[in-house]
């Protein structure tokens, strides 16, 4: 047997060595240990400069928000006293109106005022006393506006604080509303840039916030009075002229600060600088833990090395090893065999050796009949990822690919191949951990479409509101005008017209009415229905149209049970899908509806044989108002989406590029029989 080398005696390593060991450990420890605390440092200057840059952009971004919600709310407004304007200009052309009215339009619209003027600009009828420097102003606009061309107009009054419009009168003459402007003017104040400003200043580790130009202040956080001016500051000053982000370490009050500043472009040829100083207490604090862990650590190290010197034996027992060995590998056993995720590892060749109890769920195959076998005995898409990862030898790679399984449908599977390097004696190997997430992004994909038509709806409910008011005042006045007056000229042309505009008028109102059917959730009528009978009835509706166009219809289903589930709006879900897969064979084709129960879920599958759906559109099929159908309106999808999520269920999809699709409605379990 060779002789030991001279380091050991009799299984000892010798105190010297251990010593020259402990002193290299310590000085490798404190090396790293000061390395570290230099390398937090940026990396929390770092972390602080992206932070207040993204702040920067996100105040600059809000302020642009606050300037077009401003103007939104004004054209509105502009547009509402306009619209009431009209009508009593329409009004005023039919019969004289008078102040008792004024008054009462005024207060029913919340109006400050609203003033009648005949052709050489005096007052004949006001709603209100207006004050008289208001009066004076307002006199001298109207003059000017009868003088000129034009039919409607916008006047600001600034010594009153009035915002009005101006509309022509057929008699002569204007009539004009007014508005107080000054609560328009508070809120324009509490959504601007500067009041972001103040309030984002009052964050904790915000130690200030500033927008400066080479002329000073233009906007702060209130605990700022002063600041040092770009002119006298060669870092602020060359921040501006190259118009970059950069960081220092900036003395505020008393108080080191970390400063980014980050340029803002105020109009096309001026430039400003946001001043964001933050906290260094997280900087400080970060050094504070460095400096004791690297105490401590060399403290440990000294321990260690103590009791080493002292303790430390280097005999190791082959027989200790081989339990040892043993021992990991029987856990390593146990643990590849109960981890939730499958693991299947193979050989360059694409023998399989690992098959675990996890691979066997997802696959459906018993593991010790797979062991031996090909990867080809796997489905291709996963055969093929073990095959490109021993060939490439790429160390690790995350893919999600969709399988086709014979049981379960297609399944969404999450899969991380890793090629681990083989040694003298052994091959190298390819590790696939394979997760199912069907479930989880089917989950995910739901909550984004409840979310999305959950803020569709809000808005189709606000914009349907708004257009009804006025189209309701237009579908009467056309009423009124082809009841009450007869043209001496073209008469059936005026008549022509305004039915025209009645019927135009009520089309409009039935788009308002789609509007507001889908911002409402539908209120469901649950009663117990056998869904046998239910599918039988729905089958039935569209039996003969599909005889007519060469569509077979194969139905799967049988003991369904009942259901608590509305039976109207559960048939037109049913009716959508099997209209929508028929359109989507117009050659003809098989029409499959398949019922099942998986796990306590009621699920009915409606597929095709159609041409499927492109990969890029799969994902928008239940947006509002997405469709591919030239007379679509896309609200189908949608609103059986949501009566099937007003169940307590979701609704799905599967389809391939010419292989047909596949629609599935899942509802929960606990609503049969009655319960």
């Amino acid at each position: 047997m060779t002789a030991l080398p001279g380091v050991l005696r009799r299984g000892i390593i010798q105190p010297k060595y251990i010593l020259a060991i402990v002193i290299v450990l310590m000085g490798m420890m404190v090396a790293m240990g000061l390395y570290e605390i230099s390398a937090s440092r940026q990396d929390i200057m770092s972390v602080l400069k992206e932070e207040a840059t993204s702040l920067a952009e996100a105040i600059s971004i809000m302020s642009d928000n606050s300037l077009v919600c401003f103007g939104e709310i004004e054209y509105l407004v502009s547009e509402r006293l306009l619209s009431n304007a009209r009508i009593l200009e329409l009004l005023d052309s039919e019969s004289p109106l008078s102040e008792e009215m004024l008054r009462d339009i005024a207060e029913q619209n919340n109006i400050h005022g609203i003033l009648v003027y005949n052709g050489d600009g005096t007052i004949i009828l006001d709603s209100h006393t207006q004050e008289e420097p208001a009066l004076q102003q307002l006199e001298a606009r109207i003059k000017a506006f009868l003088s000129g061309d034009e039919d409607e107009a916008i006047i600001n009054l600034d010594e009153a604080d009035r915002y009005a419009i101006a509309v022509r009168r057929s008699k002569g003459g204007a009539i004009v509303i007014g508005v107080d402007s000054l609560e328009i003017l508070e809120f324009r104040k509490s959504i601007g840039v500067g009041s972001l400003i103040q309030e984002i200043g009052e964050n904790e580790g915000i130690e200030y916030i500033v927008l400066q130009d080479e002329n000073g202040l233009i906007l702060a956080s209130r605990n700022v009075t002063q600041m040092r001016r770009i002119a006298g500051d060669d870092f602020l000053h060359n921040a501006l002229d190259h118009r970059q982000v950069d960081m220092r370490t900036y003395l505020f009050n008393g108080r080191e600060a970390m400063e980014i500043v980050s340029p803002f472009q105020i109009d096309d040829e001026s430039y400003a600088l946001f001043r964001i100083g933050l906290s260094m207490d997280a900087i400080r604090a970060a050094e504070s833990r460095g400096r004791n862990r690297l105490v401590f650590t060399a403290l440990v190290v000294l321990a260690v090395g103590a009791v080493s010197l002292s303790f430390l034996l280097v005999s190791q027992n082959h027989s200790l090893l081989s339990r040892a060995y043993d021992r990991i590998q029987t856990y390593t056993g146990v643990v590849l065999e109960n981890i939730a995720d499958g693991i299947i590892v193979s050989d360059t060749d694409g023998t399989i050796s690992v098959f675990n109890k996890a691979a066997e769920q997802i696959f459906k195959k018993p593991g010790d009949k797979m062991t031996g076998l090909s990867v080809n005995e796997l489905p291709p898409s996963v055969a093929e990822l073990l095959t490109e990862a021993a060939d490439s030898k790429i160390p690790e790679r995350d893919t999600e690919i969709r399988v086709n399984m014979q049981d379960s449908g297609t399944r969404l599977l999450s899969v991380r191949t890793s090629h681990f390097a083989g040694t003298e004696t052994e091959t190298d190997s390819v590790v696939a951990i394979i997760r199912d997430i069907t479930e989880a992004r089917t989950m995910e994909e739901n909550i984004r479409r409840t979310e999305q038509l959950t803020a569709m709806g809000k808005l189709a409910s606000a914009v349907a509101h708004e257009v009804r008011n006025p189209l309701n005042a237009i579908s009467m006045i056309a009423q009124r005008l082809g009841r009450e007056f007869s043209p001496q000229e073209d008469e059936e042309q005026y008549h022509e017209l305004t039915s025209m505009v009645k019927s135009e008028s009520a089309r409009l109102n039935g788009i308002i009415e789609q509007f507001l059917d889908f911002a409402r959730p539908p209120k469901l009528n649950r009663q117990q229905v056998d869904m046998d009978q239910l599918l039988d009835e729905t089958v039935s509706l569209v039996t003969m149209r599909s005889a007519e166009h060469g569509i077979e219809i194969h139905k799967e289903y049988s003991g369904l049970g009942r259901r608590m589930v509305d039976r109207e709006q559960m048939k037109q879900v049913l009716l959508n899908l099997l209209l929508n897969g028929m359109e989507a064979m117009p050659d003809g084709g098989t029409l499959s509806i398949k019922g099942y129960i998986e796990d306590e879920t009621l699920c009915i599958e409606v597929s095709d044989t159609g041409e499927g759906i492109p990969e890029d559109e799969l994902t928008r099929i239940f947006d509002l108002y997405f469709t591919t159908k030239e007379t679509g309106t896309g609200l189908g999808l949608s609103i059986a989406q949501r009566i099937v999520m007003e169940h307590g269920g979701w609704l799905d999809v599967d389809s391939e590029t010419g292989s047909g699709a596949a629609f599935r409605i899942h509802l929960p379990a606990g609503l049969e029989d009655g319960q």
